[in-house]
């Protein structure tokens, strides 16, 4: 590989770098005040497989007069669950979620829900929404640990050659 082509590949690396960690902080430091809260009735309840996802499954609510859907992930296995055996059409619901979030889907639809309340009866929180990214972020930190070793490592050696020659 070129000198350039080792310059380009590491700046696709670093901003690559940059972007998992900014997404992945931005959604662990996420607080109600960045949160959009919507409310009404569910009119559709669905329980759909996530595109690209393998075998993932979410269940997508439909709010009435809210053109946004929300897919509520299985990695949410509290509300998940709560959603899977029970049927709240026609229920009020109350969700608070990211409208600036990353949203691969294309059909009017997030997954970037913080808190669920159906009923007054709270079945997703901020701390559970959370959770996933935290235990990711600690990989990540763990990984760049390791990465600035090897780094660290290579570094030294090639210096204590050139010094010795």
């Amino acid at each position: 590989m070129n000198y350039k082509g080792k310059i380009a590949l590491i700046l696709f690396l670093i901003i690559i770098y940059v972007f998992v960690h900014s997404f992945v902080l931005n959604q662990v430091f996420i607080t109600e005040s960045d949160l959009k809260e919507v409310s009404g009735t569910v009119y559709s309840q669905q329980l759909e497989r996530v595109p690209g996802k393998g075998n993932n499954k979410s269940i997508v609510l439909s709010i009435v007069n809210e053109p946004l859907r929300f897919s509520v992930h299985e990695k949410y296995e509290r509300a998940f669950s709560f959603l899977k055996t029970n049927r709240v059409l026609g229920k009020s619901i109350s969700i608070m979620y990211d409208p600036n979030g990353f949203n691969g889907f294309s059909n009017n639809r997030t997954a970037h829900i913080f808190n669920i309340q159906i009923d007054d009866h709270e079945i997703l929180n901020i701390k559970e929404a959370t959770a996933l990214e935290k235990n990711v972020l600690i990989i990540l930190m763990l990984l760049d640990l390791v990465i600035f070793t090897v780094i660290f490592l290579k570094r030294k050696s090639i210096l204590k050659q050139n010094t010795t020659i």
